[in-house]
């Protein structure tokens, strides 16, 4: 008895070996879980097209997901299950972003869902466009079990998914670093206007089935036959977002940028003394600098077309697009 006991602890043993494990629950050192309520974000979603799944996508007859009303995941979520709207299997969410996100240093962005508790979870892909049409899906990691077929009263690890929307239980966002896209030629991280949500089909059977980036099945709760089925989306925060127009107000602190179009020279106006950074759109830093109140900038060695510029006060970070002629 003592033998096979210690057989079967090394089995287990090895089994946690070979999973992968990433960011746990929220509350756990190394989660990456955004509390609604973080001074970390900059604005909330505020424009929602939703395109509802099945409630069975293996049994069309039964309709397609009802429950909640787009405006449900618009502005800070509510962080309760019921303020919610629900995707149904394959289900999309598209927002649209008038200021686009930009890649800066950590999470862009983080998408809320409302699940009970840090263990049921209902998951969806993420991608992101500059103009609607094309998308760029963000890399998914899984390592749930496929033995068996999750369902609604299943328990999965969060620390087994990776990049999917879901992953941490309601009032927490799941955080999206542009960063993890930086391979992409055809994709400008500094003007991301569209962040597109899709229900993952946590079906096993391959008739159904949604993949992870690696080609693995991805397990959740399935088949959810009822007008909630599917992710249940409460929201999306921006944490890098670029500023309105060429005049903001960080705090207390106005600043101007102009003329915006600029030839030779663009002018920083501030009322704090302030750092600033020239980014190309391909994100390299081009120049930097400092100035008390208002400096005027040489800008004879740029070439023609957009640029970043990042100016960062003691009240925070403001981010312009500026266009040279």
């Amino acid at each position: 008895m003592k033998s096979n006991s210690l057989l079967f602890f090394f089995i287990l043993l090895l089994n946690g070996a070979l999973c992968q494990s990433y960011a746990p629950k929220p509350g756990e050192i190394g989660s990456t879980a955004i509390y609604k309520d973080s001074s970390i974000f900059q604005s909330w979603g505020t424009e929602v097209t939703i395109q509802r799944g099945w409630r069975n996508i293996a049994d069309k007859s039964q309709g397609l997901a009802s429950f909640g009303e787009p405006g449900n995941a618009l502005g800070q979520p509510e962080g309760d299950v019921y303020t919610v709207v629900s995707l149904g299997d394959s289900g999309v969410a598209t927002y649209h972003f008038s200021n686009p996100i930009i890649n800066d240093l950590g999470p862009d962005f983080a998408i809320f869902e409302n699940g009970f508790t840090d263990d049921i979870l209902e998951l969806a892909f993420v991608e992101v466009s500059e103009n609607g049409s094309n998308f760029y899906r963000f890399p998914s990691y899984t390592e749930i079990d496929t033995a068996q077929q999750a369902s609604n009263a299943s328990y999965i690890d969060c620390r087994r998914v990776h990049n999917l929307a879901g992953k941490y239980k309601k009032g927490y966002g799941t955080p999206f670093d542009l960063e993890d896209l930086d391979s992409i030629s055809a994709l400008n991280l500094y003007n991301i206007r569209y962040v597109r949500i899709i229900d993952v089909v946590g079906s096993l059977n391959p008739d159904f089935s949604s993949k992870d980036s690696q080609g693995r099945r991805i397990n959740d709760p399935w088949p959810t036959s009822f007008e909630s089925g599917g992710l249940d989306l409460d929201g999306i925060g921006v944490i890098h977002q670029l500023s309105k127009a060429s005049l903001s107000e960080l705090g207390t602190v106005l600043i101007s940028v102009y003329p915006n179009p600029f030839g030779d020279f663009v002018t920083i106006n501030c009322e704090n003394s302030f750092n600033y950074s020239i980014f190309g759109m391909d994100g390299k830093e081009i120049m930097v600098g400092a100035g008390q109140t208002n400096i005027s900038i040489s800008t004879m060695e740029l070439s023609t077309g957009k640029y970043l510029l990042k100016i960062t006060t003691n009240r925070g970070v403001e981010r312009f697009i500026i266009n040279k002629i």
